[in-house]
């Protein structure tokens, strides 16, 4: 959060350095590494702090890779697939293990008792008891992440 925030401090001092081909593509001439003029996406961010997010969102893939190239959108199609496959795999090993080590018993003994836990280690694996059945279930969801990455 703190880096989006600094991010914005600096789009707005250094208007230069981060609208860069909006900068280029105001000299007539100005031409790419291969000879095209300078592409520039129609949506631009304006000066209202996060104005970017939705133009950045605005860009097809098909402009990227006809105006920037085929490993830029590539590139960024990974990122994109990366974070959905991550997105989906959090949540639903969330909503199946967080339940699973509430249940735990370490969290009902005497607080004197140094196995006891409170706070956010309720809902971790440190509330289950070795040996438990429970952990099984850890082991199924750990399989199914690794066949799913």
């Amino acid at each position: 959060v703190l880096f989006v925030f600094l991010y914005e401090v600096l789009r707005i001092f250094f208007k230069r350095n981060y609208e860069y081909r909006i900068v280029l593509s105001s000299y007539p001439d100005t031409v790419d590494v291969n000879g095209r003029p300078v592409w520039v996406p129609e949506k631009r961010p304006g000066k209202i702090p996060f104005s970017w997010i939705p133009a950045v969102y605005s860009v097809r893939e098909a402009d990227i890779a006809r105006h920037i190239s085929v490993d830029a959108a590539m590139f960024l199609r990974f990122y994109k697939s990366g974070m959905y496959l991550f997105f989906v795999l959090s949540v639903l090993t969330s909503v199946v293990l967080i339940p699973t080590y509430a249940i735990g018993n370490y969290k009902n003994l005497d607080p004197l008792d140094p196995l006891y836990i409170n706070g956010i280690l309720v809902i971790t694996m440190s509330n289950v008891q070795r040996g438990s059945p429970i952990f099984w279930v850890t082991f199924i969801v750990d399989i199914f992440v690794m066949m799913a990455a």
